[in-house]
């Protein structure tokens, strides 16, 4: 089996990141909800914690300027030098 290329595995690590940040918060919750008898609260809060935490790590890794995009500001080899 070969190994995925370097731009999807860094994918694959930001995909993770995010669902670990959904997933985290929530088992915390239903944890503490356990230990203190508060159950839906403390797990409620869990999900909207987690929820605004995916949804920022993935604006965070959709606004990041992508290496394989052009830059529009620098000239291309094919276009006319400027006089």
């Amino acid at each position: 089996m070969t190994d995925p290329p370097p731009k999807m595995a860094g994918n694959w690590a930001a995909m993770t990141q995010a669902g670990s940040a959904l997933t985290g918060p929530v088992l915390l919750g239903l944890l503490l909800d356990w230990q203190f008898a508060t159950l839906p609260w403390i797990t409620l809060a869990g999900v909207l914690l987690g929820l605004f935490g995916s949804i920022a790590i993935l604006a965070m890794i959709t606004s990041k300027p992508s290496a394989s995009k052009p830059d529009a500001a620098k000239p291309r080899p094919t276009d006319p030098p400027e006089s």
